[in-house]
């Protein structure tokens, strides 16, 4: 704003004196003889047409100052947040119910009286079968081909009247579906089943351990006189492969 005003005080200046100027000129030419000094003193105050002159001159120096250009700011736009998605609670899925394991259902049954007349010993028995599983034999036994070992596990009964002389794994046996009846294989103390005297009333339990045919119908025998042969009423059997326990 400074050099503006400089500028036409600057053009101010020169306009009165160059009209100053003239006038003492004019005067000198009229009045020979007169002091400047005093012609000085008795100078005019400027004419209209002076300070038209001068006003042109104040306007003509607006015209020639450079004009500030005005550049509009846009408006800052503020972005908008996007939105986040609110994710989607996934619901996690139940454990599944573990399934229960069968239970196994005891397998019972009753034989007797049976009358000894060498030893006259008279006695009813009952045989339950409490467990059955597939086994591995040890390490220095191999399990021939077509063969495995199955562990019975029994409970034996005296119901009376008389005793019963010498239980042991020997009166137990399987039947096999070809008909054959095959002792018990000892495979360690694991399933063992010890040898006893029974009084009535009185009972043991144990394990035995069978080789059978890996596939076929296989039934637990108890059969204390074995050497007469199976003879009906002389006999229990209960299935134990295959078997809805096993």
């Amino acid at each position: 704003m400074r050099p503006f005003v400089t500028r036409v005080i600057a053009v101010a200046v020169l306009v009165i004196v160059v009209g100053v100027a003239g006038i003492v000129a004019v005067t000198l030419a009229t009045a020979p003889g007169t002091p400047v000094l005093a012609l000085l003193a008795q100078t005019p105050t400027p004419t209209p047409d002076i300070q038209a002159t001068v006003a042109a001159a104040i306007q003509a120096t607006r015209a020639a100052e450079p004009t500030a250009t005005r550049t509009p700011i846009p408006p800052t736009m503020t972005p908008t947040p996007a939105m986040t998605p609110t994710p989607i609670m996934t619901p996690t899925p139940a454990p599944p119910t573990p399934s229960p394991t069968p239970t196994f259902q005891p397998m019972t049954k009753q034989l007797g009286p049976i009358r000894d007349g060498a030893r006259d010993e008279q006695f009813s028995v009952e045989v339950t079968v409490t467990g059955i599983s597939r086994v591995t034999p040890p390490t220095y036994r191999k399990t021939p081909a077509g063969k495995a070992y199955l562990a019975v596990d029994v409970e034996f009964k005296n119901l009376g009247p008389g005793a019963i002389r010498y239980v042991s794994r020997s009166t137990f046996g399987v039947l096999t579906s070809d008909g054959a009846v095959l002792s018990d294989e000892y495979l360690g103390r694991d399933c063992d089943f010890k040898s006893a005297d029974l009084q009535p009333g009185g009972k043991v339990s144990g394990c035995i351990t069978f080789e059978v045919p890996d596939s076929g119908r296989v039934a637990l025998i108890y059969a204390p006189y074995k050497y007469e042969g199976l003879k009906p009423g002389r006999y229990i059997e209960i299935e134990v492969w295959p078997s809805a326990n096993a």
